[in-house]
């Protein structure tokens, strides 16, 4: 009988040992759980940061090489943003050498991408487009004409995350945490030597922090549906 007492005690230690073992299992895999939670958000805004990084940056390689084909005498008719990703670039102003044509080695030199794809607005495609239809306030003379309009690098249906990062690392002001709203039509019609108006940004109670900024990203309702987009711009040529 002793022996049996011993025995039974022994499976209850071990019983008792499994118990623990399998309550600080437990505790262990809901901290890690609640541990990676925090990595991913953090992680999320991280990379939000790490992508409007690389569209400010592209932004400013566009915008030095105009300010380059500029400065060989390309007139603002003349610069050409044909490519072989993106169609319906063709300026009949330019000169046949490629000399004003931004991605030709003959001109600018760059290389067309497009933007990265984790910025993309759930549903949305996303792109650069190049445009002249608008104006930036306080950036060059600011006239509501074409006279004024400037030409612009954008991109429209980026993700909220993505913008509210480009307004940060520029220093751009998000109205209660959001971009500031700028209802105009970024995307068209694709830059081919003409310049037109539609409207002047930075011009409305909504989105004054944008005025005088030659890079920003702004929000507006245009997607369709009401799905509220977010546009990234970077001034190219002012006037």
């Amino acid at each position: 009988m002793k022996a049996l007492n011993i025995k039974s005690s022994e499976k209850g230690n071990v019983l008792f040992y499994i118990l623990i073992a399998v309550a600080l299992l437990a505790a262990l895999s809901f901290a890690v759980s609640q541990s990676g939670r925090g990595n991913v958000n953090k992680l999320s805004k991280d990379k939000a940061r790490i992508y409007a990084t690389d569209m400010i940056e592209y932004g400013n390689i566009i915008a030095s090489a105009v300010g380059q084909l500029r400065l060989r005498g390309c007139s603002k008719n003349e610069i050409n943003f044909e490519n072989n990703i993106s169609a319906g670039y063709t300026n009949p102003n330019a000169p046949a050498d490629k000399s004003c044509d931004v991605f030709n080695i003959n001109g600018g030199g760059v290389v067309y991408k497009r933007p990265p794809e984790a910025m993309t607005l759930s549903g949305n495609a996303i792109n650069y487009y190049f445009n002249a239809q608008n104006e930036i306030k306080n950036i060059g003379t600011t006239c509501a004409a074409s006279t004024c309009s400037d030409l612009l690098l954008l991109s429209q249906s980026i993700n909220q995350e993505s913008c509210i990062a480009i307004n940060e690392l520029l220093d751009i002001t998000n109205p209660s945490g959001i971009p500031p709203v700028s209802p105009i039509n970024l995307s068209t019609p694709k830059f081919t030597g003409t310049f037109g108006y539609d409207e002047t940004m930075g011009d409305i109670a909504s989105d004054t922090v944008i005025a005088g900024k030659k890079s920003g990203c702004s929000r507006d309702n245009v997607c369709g549906g009401g799905t509220e987009c977010y546009t990234f711009f970077r001034v190219l040529w002012s006037q």
